[in-house]
């Protein structure tokens, strides 16, 4: 088999152009590989994401795919998220009680120019005829991550969705001075490394509040 690889605990997989890694193995009815480990029977995907957190899902909490892929095993492809997070993620992708609505990468290079316009999450759920859960994700890089990576990472989140705080007192500060004195956004951006929508939440005073 080509591309074959074993994910651990011992799934066997096939590589992807995608960065997906495909368990080759049985299947539920939902697309979820099935693998014998330990004397019962689980889902791959579940134990990949254990052995990359190197401890079992918490309780309450899923194994869930940034690919959209129930058959991954990549575990860079699989996060913890509780069951809110799991049925926005599911809204986000058009698989929760509506009709898949499938953007384009154009399109969400557009929707990545705008955030950093400083564009709201909403008006762009309107724009564009998606659920704002969608917005959300491309923000959070849990929707369309390789797109995501060609724009300045946010500053506010990690790929987990966990706040970052990249800047420090002074550097706000700086920047709030720059902006008194009329510099643009975009080239405050540049200086500091970070994205244009991150500067213009500093500029409407939304982040780094006093």
């Amino acid at each position: 088999m080509s591309n074959f690889i074993l994910v651990a605990p011992g799934l066997p997989g096939q590589q992807q152009e995608s960065g997906c890694i495909i368990f080759q193995g049985k299947f539920d009815k939902d697309g979820y590989g099935r693998f014998w480990y330990k004397g019962k029977t689980r889902r791959a995907h579940r134990l990949a994401l254990e052995a990359k957190l190197g401890r079992p899902i918490r309780e309450g909490y899923y194994a869930c795919h940034t690919c959209d892929n129930p058959s991954c095993v990549n575990p860079e492809h699989l996060w913890e998220g509780k069951a809110k997070d799991n049925t926005n993620d599911s809204v986000a992708k058009g698989r929760f009680g509506q009709k898949r609505r499938k953007l384009s990468d154009d399109q969400v290079r557009e929707i990545w120019e705008k955030l950093n316009q400083g564009r709201t999450q909403q008006s762009l759920a309107e724009e564009y005829g998606v659920a704002k859960a969608v917005i959300n994700y491309i923000f959070r890089g849990r929707a369309y991550p390789e797109i995501s990576k060609e724009y300045a990472p946010n500053p506010e989140f990690s790929g987990s969705g966990k706040r970052l705080r990249k800047l420090t007192d002074e550097q706000v500060e700086e920047i709030r001075e720059r902006l008194a004195q009329g510099q643009s956004q975009r080239s405050i951006a540049k200086v500091y490394g970070v994205s244009n929508h991150a500067i213009n939440r500093i500029a409407k005073g939304r982040t780094y509040k006093e």
